[in-house]
């Protein structure tokens, strides 16, 4: 038993395994490459009918256009006019704006004023509270040692026998 092989035969096996790997994805590729020349053409032709339709129909267009161009044109004024309108209100706000910033200005400095008087007062009264203690602790070290310069001679009254 002798094998042998016929090189039509491995062609074959081949060709059908190059077939198997590869076709489907070659016409596919075949195919989309059809499609896209294909619409190419037509929309160049569909584009060179348009365009001679095109023209008729730009002109009606502009026509149109041209002849609604006065409405537009009252339009674009009534809205100037109410852009005018809305200006002076934004600059009348502004003034208003600016009027109540400098009073606010001149009420904070008039509260830092009177701030600065409170602060002033609070210190003044502070101090005073410390004087009147001082005093009064002075009045109490007068007190205790006057009482114990009378303890003092009381006991050596006692001790003494006077």
């Amino acid at each position: 038993m002798t094998t042998s092989f016929k090189a039509t035969e491995i062609l074959d096996d081949t060709s059908e395994l190059h077939h198997a790997f590869f076709g489907t994805a070659q016409g596919n590729l075949q195919r989309a490459l059809a499609e896209f020349v294909n619409v190419f053409e037509v929309n160049q032709q569909h584009t060179q009918e348009k365009d001679k339709e095109g023209t008729i129909e730009a002109l009606a267009d502009k026509y149109v256009q041209l002849s609604g161009c006065h409405e537009q044109m009252s339009l674009a004024s009534q809205t100037q006019h109410e852009w005018s309108e809305a200006a002076k209100t934004a600059d009348e706000i502004r003034q208003e704006l600016e009027a109540t910033h400098a009073g606010l200005v001149q009420h904070e400095s008039r509260t830092s004023r009177f701030a600065d008087e409170r602060a002033q007062f609070l210190a003044d009264i502070q101090k005073r509270r410390r004087e009147h203690e001082q005093q009064v602790q002075k009045q109490q070290d007068r007190l205790d040692e006057h009482y114990a310069k009378k303890t003092r001679e009381s006991i050596y009254c006692n001790l003494v026998g006077i």
